[in-house]
C-alpha cells in the first residue's frame, strides 16, 4: 500500500527537497505540446504542478501505448528543476524517469489526501488508448454530457472537479469548487456602447482562486444566492483574460457568468461531505518593505490596528460623486506604520477596533505624503483571521504592550498635516541646504536656515481660486461652472464668490547649495508689503508692475524655518520644502550672530 507524498512537490518547486526523493504522484491530465513533448498536471495529494514535463523517448512509448492515463499513479525516479523565462519564471519539472505504480482505468477518480492505494501491481497491457483521450486535458469532452446530468441531478461527483488554477479559454467543459472569499455590491455602469449592472465575486479551491463576473441577467440571477464563506459549483461560464483594474486576484484569467452557467450552494450537493473547505492564499509584504514598492502595485498586508479614524463623506473631483472614507493606522512586526484608507462600503461597515489584528487582500499603495494603502470594492478585510501570522503577530504586539513600549518610534510611511501643524515651533537646529538629502518617507524634518532668494516660478502658477466659505475655513481650489457659480469639492458647496489665494515657489541659495521652497498667503502678504488681493489685481491688470515688486525681493536674505518631506508624485520622489515662517537677516544683529558663533568655536 502506498501514499501519494503530500508536500514533497512544494519542496521540489521551492528547490528544498533532497536528492534522493522521488515522490509519488497522480496524473489530472496531460497533453501533447507543440515540440512533442509530453506536458502533464501532477497532484501529490496536496498540491498541484500544471508544468511537468516527460522528456525521454522511454516516456513517450508509455504514453503512446495509453499507459499514462488520466488518474494513473506513478514515481518520479529521475527528474531535475528548470523554469520558464517568458512566464515570469514559472518552475518546471522535467522528468527523465518514472515508474508506473497504477493504472489510472483502475481508480477512475481523483484521489484523497492521506489516502492508502493499493500499488503492487502494475497493469502492463498493451492496448491502446484512444488518442482523443490521451491528448485531453484535464477537462475531458467527453465527461461534458456526464456532468450535465450529474448537475442536472443536483450530484456533482467530487473527482469531477476542475482545480482553479488549471482553467484556461480552451476548455469547454469545467466545473469547479470554491470557497467565496469576496461578493461586491451591485453597481451600474454605463459607456459608449452599453448601460448595466453588474456584480462580481471571487471563489478559491487548495489550487487556486479567480474572479467571476455577472451581467444584469445573470446579475439578478445569483446575487442573492452568492453569499461569502460559503461554498459553490460553478460551470459553464466564459473564460477570458482578467482585467487586472477590477480584480485583487491572483490569476490571469477570469470567467463572466452567461445565459447556460450554473451555481449551485455545495451544502445542497449529496456529496459534500466528500468535499473539504480550502483557505484563503495570501502573499503578505511587510509594512516597512511598502517604501519600495512602485504606486498602483496591489498587495496583501497583515497588522496590528492602532488608530480607527471617524468616517468623513467626501465627494469625488472627477464624478462629482458622494464618498465615504475612512482612515486607519496599522503596524507590524517591521516596526512600520502607514495609513489605510477605507472607502465606501468598506469604510461604513468597518468593525475593526485598536489592538485587533487585520488581514487584507488586495489593497493598493498609493504615493500621497509618504505611502498609503487604499482598499478597493475586491479587496478582503479580515478581522482577527484564523492565520498562523496573526498568531505571531498577537504575541509580539503582546510582549510590546506588557513591557509598556508603544511609546518606541515606528517607522511612519505616511505622514499627517495634523502633524505639522502640531509642531510649528520645532524649528532650532539650523543646517545648511546641501544638507537636506536624507528623508526618510513620511517622515518630516523641521530646521531653520539663512539664504538668499535668487528666483521664482513663473507669474502664471502664482495665484488660485479658493472656497469663500468662511464657516469651514476652506482653503481649496475651486472649479467655476457654466453658470458662473464655483463649486468646492471639499464642502459640497455652490457659491457665486471666490476668494483668491497665492502660492509661489521661491528659489533659494547659500554658500552650500540651493533647492526650491514654497510660500503661501502670510509670508507672501509679509515680504511684498501688499495684500493678497492686491497682488492678485495686479497679475490680472498690470504684470510687468506685479514683476516689478517681486523683483525687490530678489538677492535679499532671509532666515527661513522650514518643514521638508520626501514624497511621491507621479511614481517620482520629489523633496517638498515648506516654509513656515521667514525673517528678513538685519546686517548689524547677523553679523553679532556670526562673531559670537565664531568666538564659541574658538573657546
Amino acid at each position: 500500500m502506498s501514499k501519494l507524498s503530500a508536500g514533497l512537490l512544494d519542496l521540489i518547486l521551492e528547490q528544498r527537497r533532497q536528492s534522493d526523493q522521488q515522490p509519488i504522484v497522480q496524473i489530472l491530465g496531460s497533453k501533447i505540446m507543440s515540440n512533442n513533448h509530453i506536458r502533464a498536471i501532477v497532484f501529490d495529494g496536496q498540491t498541484i504542478c500544471q508544468h511537468c514535463i516527460f522528456i525521454s523517448s522511454e516516456i513517450d512509448q508509455q504514453y503512446s501505448d495509453g499507459k499514462l492515463q488520466k488518474f494513473t499513479i506513478i514515481r518520479l525516479k529521475q527528474y531535475s528543476l528548470s523554469s520558464i523565462p517568458k512566464k515570469d519564471n514559472i518552475p518546471v519539472i522535467l522528468v527523465q524517469q518514472i515508474d508506473i505504480l497504477r493504472n489510472g482505468n483502475e481508480i477512475n477518480r481523483r484521489l484523497k489526501p492521506n489516502e492508502s492505494i493499493d500499488t503492487e501491481i502494475v497493469t502492463e497491457s498493451n492496448e491502446p488508448v484512444d488518442s482523443d483521450i490521451q491528448n485531453e486535458p484535464i477537462d475531458h469532452q467527453s465527461d461534458q454530457s456526464s456532468n450535465q446530468n450529474q448537475n442536472n441531478n443536483n450530484n456533482i461527483r467530487p473527482e469531477s472537479i476542475t482545480p482553479i488554477n488549471v482553467l484556461t479559454p480552451y476548455f469547454n467543459a469545467w466545473t469547479i469548487c470554491g470557497l467565496c472569499i469576496h461578493k461586491s455590491q451591485i453597481r451600474c455602469f454605463a459607456s459608449n456602447q452599453h448601460a448595466g449592472r453588474l456584480f462580481t465575486f471571487d471563489l478559491c479551491d487548495d489550487s487556486g482562486e479567480i474572479h467571476i463576473v455577472c451581467f444584469n441577467d445573470e446579475c439578478d440571477r445569483f446575487f442573492n444566492l452568492i453569499d461569502e464563506k460559503q461554498m459553490y459549483f460553478v460551470g459553464r461560464g466564459m473564460i477570458k483574460m482578467a482585467n487586472k483594474r477590477f480584480t485583487s486576484i491572483h490569476n490571469d484569467y477570469e470567467i463572466t457568468l452567461t445565459q447556460s452557467s450554473f451555481v449551485r450552494p455545495v451544502c445542497n450537493n449529496q456529496n459534500q461531505d466528500q468535499i473539504e473547505m480550502p483557505k484563503m492564499r495570501y502573499k503578505f509584504v511587510e509594512l516597512s518593505s511598502i517604501v519600495d514598492i512602485p504606486a498602483n502595485t496591489m498587495i496583501d498586508v497583515i497588522g496590528v490596528i492602532r488608530l480607527v479614524y471617524d468616517m468623513k463623506t467626501l465627494l469625488s473631483k472627477k464624478t462629482s460623486r458622494q464618498m465615504l472614507k475612512r482612515d486607519i493606522i496599522i503596524i507590524d512586526k517591521s516596526m512600520a506604520q502607514v495609513r489605510l484608507t477605507l472607502w465606501d462600503y468598506n469604510a461604513e461597515n468597518f468593525q475593526g477596533q485598536p489592538d485587533q489584528i487585520i488581514a487584507l487582500k488586495g489593497v493598493i499603495v498609493n504615493d500621497y505624503r509618504g505611502k498609503i494603502l487604499s482598499t478597493r470594492d475586491t479587496t478582503h478585510i479580515l478581522i482577527e483571521p484564523d492565520l498562523p501570522e496573526k498568531d505571531l503577530l498577537k504575541l509580539w504586539y503582546q510582549s510590546i504592550v506588557e513591557q509598556n513600549d508603544l511609546s518606541i518610534n515606528f517607522k511612519c510611511l505616511s505622514s499627517d498635516q495634523s502633524e505639522i501643524k502640531n509642531d510649528n515651533n520645532n524649528f532650532n537646529k539650523k543646517r545648511y541646504i546641501a544638507s537636506i538629502t536624507s528623508i526618510v518617507v513620511g517622515q518630516l524634518l523641521k530646521f531653520q536656515t539663512n539664504a538668499t532668494i535668487i528666483g521664482f516660478n513663473p507669474i502664471k502658477y502664482h495665484m488660485y481660486k479658493s472656497c469663500a466659505s468662511s464657516t469651514n475655513q476652506c482653503l481649496k481650489k475651486v472649479l467655476e461652472n457654466e453658470d458662473g457659480t464655483y463649486q468646492c469639492l471639499k464642502c459640497n458647496e455652490k457659491s457665486i464668490n471666490f476668494q483668491w489665494r497665492m502660492i509661489i515657489q521661491l528659489f533659494l541659495a547659500d554658500c552650500s547649495g540651493s533647492f526650491y521652497v514654497t510660500i503661501f498667503n502670510n509670508q507672501i502678504e509679509q515680504i511684498l508689503k501688499k495684500s493678497v488681493s492686491e497682488l492678485a489685481t495686479l497679475i490680472q491688470t498690470d504684470e510687468n508692475q506685479y514683476l516689478k515688486i517681486l523683483n525687490q525681493i530678489i538677492f535679499r536674505q532671509f532666515s527661513f524655518n522650514i518643514y521638508s518631506r520626501n514624497d511621491y508624485y507621479n511614481g517620482e520622489m520629489r523633496l517638498r520644502n515648506t516654509v513656515i515662517q521667514m525673517n528678513e537677516l538685519k546686517s548689524k544683529k547677523h553679523s553679532s550672530n556670526l562673531l559670537q558663533l565664531i568666538q564659541t568655536m574658538i573657546n
